[in-house]
């Protein structure tokens, strides 16, 4: 389809298919959750379909008249029953759930797609059993790693949102990779996952004149998870894009 609006239509149509039948029937399968979670995360929130900042800005719109902004006010939202029952019957979204993710991952700015992608995947890993919750486990780490690269949505002077890190989540994101860690102790996909948030963490705090604080974070990742660094002179990864 060569229009956005109209592929936006179907996108949509395929996260509605998801969120308000596959879940109602199927309530305690992973695989509708990391799915719904995949379409926030790659479709909408990704970069691989040419429409991508259609979706992107429309999600921004829906979710800035919905709850006012980027960061809801919880207090006065639950003042607000009309808009708590949309928010429930429309989006299937809980201002219970929205804080306990703030709480543990963010601040999370909610008009963007990974903001969703992190709320399905926990509902998904408090729904399902013990042994199929993995996928939903790294579907949340995916999700807040690029919340702290590209969390931030600015408006530009060009009259457009633009994404910026979220530095602000550096600590709850590395807290969160060593509960995992702790968790499925035996799963190396979360050593991986963390070596490649702190190499993300280095870059983007090296590109915001914090070199204290990179250079530091640096010298723990070599120490820590050494086997993940092919450079460990600090001047050369940065210079060679962080390899």
């Amino acid at each position: 389809m060569p229009y956005p609006e109209d592929r936006w239509r179907w996108v949509r149509k395929g996260i509605e298919l998801l969120r308000d039948e596959g879940i109602r029937y199927n309530p305690g399968d992973q695989q509708v959750y990391r799915e719904l979670g995949w379409l926030f995360l790659n479709k909408v929130g990704g970069k691989t379909d040419e429409t991508h900042q259609y979706y992107k800005d429309r999600w921004a719109e829906e979710m800035t008249a919905l709850l006012g902004g980027g960061y809801p006010d919880y207090r006065k939202l639950e003042q607000q029953p009309v808009t708590v029952k949309r928010m429930a019957e429309e989006y299937k979204l809980r201002l219970e759930v929205m804080r306990r993710i703030d709480e543990e991952y963010g601040p999370l700015d909610w008009r963007l797609p990974q903001s969703h992608a992190v709320y399905w995947a926990v509902k998904g890993r408090d729904r399902c059993w013990d042994e199929k919750v993995l996928p939903c486990e790294r579907m949340i780490l995916q999700a807040v790693k690029e919340s702290f690269v590209r969390g931030r949505m600015i408006h530009g002077t060009d009259g457009r949102y633009h994404l910026v890190p979220a530095t602000e989540l550096f600590e709850k994101i590395m807290k969160a990779h060593d509960t995992a860690q702790k968790k499925y102790p035996l799963e190396t996909y979360f050593i991986h996952s963390k070596a490649g948030f702190m190499k993300d963490a280095v870059r983007v705090f090296n590109d915001a004149g914090r070199q204290s604080e990179a250079r530091a974070l640096f010298n723990q990742l070599v120490s820590e998870i050494p086997e993940s660094m092919k450079e460990r002179n600090f001047e050369v990864f940065i210079n060679t894009g962080g390899k």
